[in-house]
């Protein structure tokens, strides 16, 4: 009798677990970012993910999300892993000296490649966080972004 009571505890318990997992599957998925335009294999993707238009204006310090991928092909897949569902920008940069710095001339303008999220132009400054914002949610986890030179 005690192994029915101890069996069916567990089955119940097992259960509840499903559920757990489920449930968090419902709020945070991996981002997947496909990068285009990649015209030399060298270097390091630095890629910056924001959730608010003042963390954005202030830059990769303040990103949510910061990672770091090695350039392997003329196009790449990457991953945001476990990303909660909501609206956010994407900015990312080609580091082809590893200097771990978006080089630039003396006007400002950059001498590596760079990309944003919704694929934002930059005219006269980077986009800003309205050009770049898009929903992450349960039908939408995969973003392209074409690097620029």
């Amino acid at each position: 009798m005690n192994t029915k009571i101890i069996f069916f505890l567990l089955t119940v318990f097992l259960i509840s677990l499903q559920g757990i997992s489920q449930e968090t599957s419902l709020t945070s998925n991996d981002l997947t970012i496909n990068v285009l335009g990649i015209k030399k294999i060298k270097g390091s993707f630095f890629i910056a993910v924001f959730n608010n238009v003042e963390d954005y204006d202030m830059g990769s310090s303040r990103a949510i999300r910061k990672i770091k991928v090695p350039v392997k092909g003329k196009t790449q897949t990457l991953k945001i892993n476990d990303l909660e569902y909501g609206a956010y920008g994407v900015q990312m940069y080609q580091d082809i000296n590893e200097n771990e710095v978006l080089d630039k001339n003396f006007l400002g303008i950059p001498k590596e490649p760079y990309g944003f999220s919704n694929n934002a132009k930059a005219v006269f400054s980077a986009p800003g966080f309205e050009d770049t914002v898009f929903n992450f949610n349960g039908q939408k986890t995969s973003i392209s972004i074409e690097l620029e030179d």
